[in-house]
C-alpha cells in the first residue's frame, strides 16, 4: 500500500509548476526543481542526496503514469528519464544515505516500559522477532497460525513476495513468535485494545486513544476524583455554586429551587457538599468543578477515548504514522534514548548473528537473496525454529 503522506510530499515539490501544461514540462524544469531542493538541503540539512534522488525518480514516475494513459507525450517522459541521479561529486555538501546501526537492547526495553499499550506491544514484537515494520503494521489476526505448539505469523505481503511469485513459489515468509511475543500480542488483542473486531491488530486510532487517556488520568488524579465524589447528588439536597437549595420549595418534578445568594447562619445542612466546597479544596472555580461533573470525567475509559477519535483510512498504521508514534514516545519521555524501528531489526540481526551465526539470522529475519531463500526455504524454517527454541531456553 502506498504511503499517502509521502505521495503528497512528492506532489508538493511540483507546486511551482502547476500552471505549466504537462506536455510543456521539460528536463530543464526538473533540473531547476532539483537544484532548488539541493540548495535548500545544503542550508537546512533537511534531506540527503538519496532522498532528493527518490523525489526526482517519483516525479518522473508520475509523468510515466500519465504517458501510459495518453495524458503526456512519450517524448516528455523520455526527456525526463535522461536525468541521471545526483552523485556525491554533483553535490558534495549533501550528506549521503544514513547508515543504520543497531540500537542497544536496554534502550528498547526502557522505551517498552514507557510506551502506551499499542506501541509497547509493537515494540515487543519487533524486539522478539526482528520483523520489518511493514509486516508489523499490516498484521491481522487471521494471519496467525499455531504450528507444532508455536504461533507463526504469515504476512499477506512482504518485501520478497513478488520475487517468489516470479519463481512460481507460494508465500515463503514465516515469522515465528516467541512465548513473550505471543503472550503480549494476544493479551493486547483480547483484553486491552478497545476495538478487537477491527481487521488490523494495530491501528493509529487506538494508539491515539491511549495517548488521550494517559493525560486525562494525569489531570484527574484519584485524590481529585475523591473530592468530586463527595458532591451531593440526592434530589432536593443538592447545592450548587450560586446559593442554597430550599427543600421546601420544589418544582413540579420534585426538584428543589434555588433561593438566595449565600448561606445564612445555620441554614446549611451538614450532609451537603457543594461545587463551592469542592472548588475550595481543589483550588479551582466552582464553574470548573461543575464542568467536570457534567462531563463525567471519572467515567472516562479507553472505549470512550477511542469513540472520540476520528477514523482515518483503513485503520492500520502507515509508515509515517508508526515512525511518528515512536518518536512521540521520546518527545513525551526525554529521559529515553532515541532509536528507530529500523534499528530494532538491526539489533535482532546482530544478536542472532553473534549467538547463532549468519545463516540463523537470515532464516529468522527473511533477509536473504531470493535464490538462497528458494534453495533453503524448508531448511531455514527448521533453523528459525531451532534458533527460537535456543533463545527461549537462555
Amino acid at each position: 500500500k502506498q504511503n499517502r503522506s509521502y505521495d503528497e510530499r512528492v506532489v508538493q515539490v511540483l507546486n511551482d509548476y502547476l500552471l505549466i501544461k504537462a506536455n510543456k514540462f521539460r528536463s530543464a524544469n526538473l533540473l531547476a526543481l532539483r537544484d532548488g531542493m539541493v540548495t535548500e538541503a545544503e542550508e537546512t540539512d533537511n534531506r540527503s542526496r538519496h532522498t532528493i534522488n527518490d523525489f526526482i525518480k517519483d516525479v518522473i514516475s508520475i509523468f510515466g503514469w500519465g504517458s501510459t494513459r495518453d495524458f503526456v507525450d512519450k517524448s516528455v517522459v523520455d526527456s525526463l528519464r535522461e536525468i541521471k541521479p545526483l552523485r556525491k561529486l554533483d553535490a558534495p555538501k549533501l550528506r549521503g544515505k544514513k547508515v543504520v546501526f543497531a540500537c542497544p537492547e536496554e534502550d528498547v526495553s526502557a522505551a517498552i516500559g514507557e510506551a502506551n499499550p499499542t506501541i509497547r506491544t509493537m515494540l515487543i514484537l519487533q524486539l522478539e522477532t526482528g520483523m520489518r515494520h511493514k509486516e508489523l503494521r499490516e498484521m491481522q489476526i487471521d494471519d496467525l497460525h499455531l504450528e507444532d505448539g508455536i504461533w507463526v505469523y504469515i504476512p499477506k505481503s512482504h518485501k520478497n513476495l513478488h520475487r517468489e511469485e516470479e519463481m512460481g513459489l507460494t508465500n515463503q515468509r514465516k515469522i515465528l513468535l516467541s512465548q513473550r511475543a505471543a503472550e503480549a500480542l494476544f493479551e493486547y488483542h483480547n483484553n486491552i485494545r478497545p476495538n478487537p473486531g477491527g481487521s488490523h491488530i494495530f491501528t493509529a486510532r487506538e494508539a491515539r486513544a491511549f495517548d488521550k487517556l494517559a493525560p486525562h488520568w494525569q489531570r484527574y488524579t484519584p485524590e481529585k476524583l475523591e473530592v468530586l465524589k463527595k458532591i451531593t447528588r440526592v434530589p432536593g439536597r443538592r447545592f450548587g455554586s450560586r446559593g442554597k437549595l430550599d427543600p421546601a420549595k420544589t418544582d413540579g418534578r420534585g426538584r428543589a429551587s434555588r433561593v438566595g445568594e449565600k448561606w445564612i447562619g445555620d441554614d446549611r445542612p451538614e450532609d451537603v457538599f457543594t461545587y463551592d466546597d469542592a472548588a475550595r479544596e481543589l483550588g479551582v472555580t466552582a464553574s470548573t468543578v461543575e464542568g467536570w461533573v457534567k462531563r463525567k470525567v471519572a467515567e472516562m475509559n479507553i472505549q470512550k477515548a477511542f469513540a472520540s477519535e476520528k477514523s482515518r483510512g483503513d485503520g492500520e498504521f502507515t509508515k509515517d504514522q508508526y515512525c511518528k508514534a515512536v518518536q512521540k514516545l521520546f518527545k513525551n519521555n526525554p529521559h529515553l534514548t532515541k532509536f528507530t524501528s529500523y534499528q530494532i531489526r538491526h539489533l535482532v540481526a546482530t544478536l542472532i548473528d553473534e549467538q547463532f551465526g549468519r545463516e540463523a539470522a537470515q532464516a529468522v529475519l527473511g533477509h536473504a537473496n531470493i535464490k538462497t531463500t528458494a534453495i533453503y526455504a524448508k531448511r531455514n524454517l527448521l533453523l528459525a525454529r531451532e534458533t527460537l527454541e535456543a533463545r527461549e531456553s537462555q
